[in-house]
């Protein structure tokens, strides 16, 4: 019996039981070490791998967070500059198709009635293209009749002129916001203001609102469409619209135009559809008091 167990261990030299035990056991231990973590890992993992989707998903949204503010500030620097008060008039100017009488009263804030009346044109103010507007007359009868506006106005009242005749005196250089109308007009668009208007040569004609691309833009006030196109250089697609009282209101950079011309328009209609200025979607607004600028929160309400 010892001499067959002597073979046995002969035949497999160094491989005896004791060694072949502790071998076992030393790779059970290692394959135990070094793959736990992966067991634990694997054990807590949710079938479809979603954790780490939802983790990765996380930071990225993080990351757009933080990143989509300063693309906006970016795209706001990076637009081109609002339209700038005042372009001088020329001594002339030969109408363009696509042009009204109002959009080049418009463009070199003037008083269209004063253009009207130093071209005889009678309403409805139809012009053809080719046709010369004398622009330096409106101009000179505008600045003549701010010299004597204020004395018309005390001469009148010691006269006791007509309401009427008050009511059709010229207009004055830097008209003001008229008390009885703040309140009677509504904002064109929700958003945020990021260009407020500043009276002067260099200055904002109206203000910048930020809006989404393709938020609705609606009439500010009961009017009439006198202009819809883009042929007014630095406003993109541009609606005017004609107020009682003189006033007009200006809506710039739309990017879908819905109204035409001579349209009687009401408070709240939509009009237009926000556009982009460059890169940055947002709507321009202006008012006009007899063709001169004025800060539009002058008349909107407040909010």
């Amino acid at each position: 019996m010892k001499q067959e167990q002597s073979k046995y261990w002969q035949a497999a030299p160094g491989c005896g039981p004791w060694s072949t035990v502790v071998g076992l056991l030393c790779l059970l231990l290692l394959i135990g070490c070094t793959n736990h973590a992966d067991w634990v890992a694997l054990e807590n993992l949710p079938a479809d791998g979603s954790s780490q989707r939802q983790q990765s998903s996380s930071s990225g949204s993080t990351r757009t967070a933080l990143a989509e503010p300063q693309a906006r500030e970016q795209s706001r620097r990076d637009a081109p500059p609002a339209p700038r008060s005042q372009e001088e008039a020329p001594e002339t100017y030969r109408v363009q198709s696509g042009d009204t009488l109002y959009s080049i009263a418009f463009r070199y804030s003037l008083d269209f009635r004063e253009v009207a009346n130093a071209n005889d044109i009678p309403p409805p103010y139809t012009i053809v293209p080719g046709q010369e507007i004398n622009l330096q007359a409106s101009t000179a009868a505008s600045t003549g009749s701010s010299r004597s506006g204020s004395a018309e106005s005390r001469q009148s009242a010691r006269e006791g002129a007509s309401e009427q005749r008050q009511i059709t005196a010229a207009p004055i250089a830097s008209p003001r916001a008229d008390p009885d109308a703040v309140g009677s007009w509504a904002w064109p668009v929700d958003g945020n203001i990021v260009r407020t208007f500043s009276d002067g040569a260099s200055g904002s004609k109206g203000i910048d609102i930020d809006a989404p691309l393709g938020e609705s833009v609606r009439a500010a006030a009961d009017g009439r469409v006198v202009y819809a196109g883009d042929g007014l250089r630095g406003y993109g697609n541009l609606i005017i619209l004609e107020h009682p009282g003189r006033m007009l209101s200006a809506y710039a950079h739309t990017r879908v135009i819905n109204v035409d011309e001579q349209q009687e328009v009401r408070q709240g209609d939509v009009i237009a559809e926000v556009g982009n200025r460059g890169n940055t979607p947002l709507l321009h607004f202006e008012i006009r008091q007899e063709g001169k600028p004025v800060d539009p929160l002058g008349f909107l309400p407040p909010r």
